[in-house]
């Protein structure tokens, strides 16, 4: 069986929701732990998909809940996983990161960034907005000029904006 063949029947199982059969198949085909350019990416394919189970067993095999992603450019950056489960409004998912020591605000060439926030805000996730804000995400974090909610003004997010509002979100003129 080629690897390809491999990692289309663990991502059948983790599509699935057969933990069983995903952790097996994980076992057994070790080579499948990493993608062709050396990457697990399966903690990103969990978070994706909003599969807390998998998130939870992936980091209990040690993977980083941390791990950076990849650009565009191949450029390294400190966003980890947790931004496209909050991106997929997976709020199971992201609660289960955060328990798990998920990063929410991280640092970039000096400039304080909360990708997760601004991608739950993009979508409309008002539950995951909500989570990410009382567990420390900085509302305020600008990036390209524009916080969460200039984001949300943006794309007609009135509910998302309004609870910015009452955590203390502010738009980057207002921070000026």
């Amino acid at each position: 069986m080629t690897k390809a063949e491999k990692m289309e029947l663990l991502y059948a199982a983790l599509h699935d929701d057969d933990a069983d059969e995903f952790k097996r198949l994980l076992a057994l085909y070790p080579d499948c732990r990493l993608n062709d350019s050396g990457d697990d990416g399966w903690m990103d394919a969990a978070a994706m998909d909003g599969k807390p189970w998998a998130i939870e067993y992936l980091v209990a095999e040690g993977a980083d809940i941390n791990k950076p992603s990849n650009s565009t450019d191949s450029t390294p950056l400190p966003e980890g996983p947790i931004q496209w489960a909050a991106a997929g409004g997976h709020l199971g998912t992201v609660r289960v990161m955060l328990d798990l020591g998920a990063r929410v605000n991280t640092v970039l060439s000096g400039q304080r960034r909360c990708v997760p926030l601004w991608f739950a805000v993009a979508d409309g996730h008002l539950e995951v907005v909500r989570l990410l804000a009382e567990r420390g995400a900085d509302v305020n974090a600008s990036r390209n000029d524009a916080t969460a909610l200039d984001d949300a003004i943006f794309y007609d997010r009135d509910e998302v904006a309004a609870y910015l509002r009452s955590v203390g979100g502010k738009t980057a003129a207002e921070l000026t």
